[in-house]
């Protein structure tokens, strides 16, 4: 894989409400193939399909309450059903659908599982977890339960790739990662066979201060040879080929492109299926 030629593995649509209106499948249609941009995979939230009130959205209370779920199931269903058949009329060979998915406390994840072999690629992701924004919890508690919630994430089966791993806590933590957790995120990494997201745009802000802390964890997963895949995360139309933080992580870490274990879709696409053994996630491109 070259810089001429990547894989955007994370990209939204307007399904998300806080991304731009124009960035609809349609779009992505007609951005694939040019301007260095490969192929694409639409991974909207799972949540925005489900729950349509924005104080329950952004208050995380579905990451807590499986009422919620129900109640909106079949109103949710449809809706991504819906988005996902948009997503297929198009007919791109190079234009994927999958979903980004939380896990919530109650242990579900965030769609219904009779989607999940329609997926091309499912990436679990950190978003809300409202029991520890506002609790009291001292520093190392509640980094050691977020951690704990983490490792829930990687061993649950159906999901493919870990989505932004540290941008929950970089965001709520308040403090950095210790370098040992930073190698039982790797370990974990390697016994589960997840696939990890290279993913530095949406963490913008917090570049700069946990610079280092992203950089330790992209060299651990590179001298490992762990299974990476890359994503800009867009919420907006200039995000959508925009790579450059990407590879400036990799120049801050001595990294190139072709030193990582990057996977491809059709990695992915052999789990439909099989995606209730850990065992069926792929480990190197191809293999």
């Amino acid at each position: 894989m070259s810089e001429a030629g990547l894989t955007n593995c994370h990209c939204h649509t307007a399904v998300d409400w806080v991304c731009e209106e124009q960035l609809v499948p349609e779009l992505y249609d007609e951005l694939v193939g040019t301007n260095g941009l490969r192929r694409v995979v639409i991974t909207d939230h799972g949540f925005m399909f489900y729950w349509f009130d924005r104080d329950v959205v952004f208050g995380g209370q579905w990451m807590t309450d499986p009422a919620l779920f129900e109640r909106n199931r079949d109103w949710g269903n449809r809706r991504l059903e819906a988005g996902l058949a948009r997503i297929r009329r198009l007919g791109n060979p190079n234009l994927f659908a999958g979903i980004e998915t939380d896990l919530t406390r109650y242990g579900m994840l965030t769609h219904d599982s009779r989607f999940t072999e329609q997926f091309d690629l499912i990436i679990g992701s950190i978003h809300f977890l409202p029991w520890l924004q506002e609790c009291g919890l001292a520093p190392k508690q509640r980094l050691h339960a977020w951690f704990e919630h983490v490792e829930r994430l990687i061993f649950t089966p159906q999901v493919d790739v870990l989505g932004h791993p540290l941008r929950w806590w970089a965001q709520w933590g308040g403090a950095r990662i210790p370098e040992p957790m930073l190698a039982e995120l790797a370990n974990l990494a390697e016994q589960s066979g997840i696939t990890m997201e290279i993913n530095v745009l949406s963490q913008k802000n917090l570049i700069a201060r946990y610079a280092d802390m992203f950089g330790s964890l992209l060299k651990r997963l590179r001298d490992r040879g762990l299974p990476i895949v890359l994503g800009t995360d867009a919420h907006g139309r200039a995000a959508v080929n925009d790579f450059s933080r990407v590879f400036a992580l990799l120049k801050q870490t001595g990294t190139r492109l072709s030193d990582l274990n990057v996977l491809e879709v059709e990695d992915f696409l052999a789990r439909k299926g099989d995606r209730d053994r850990l065992e069926s996630r792929p480990r190197r491109h191809g293999a």
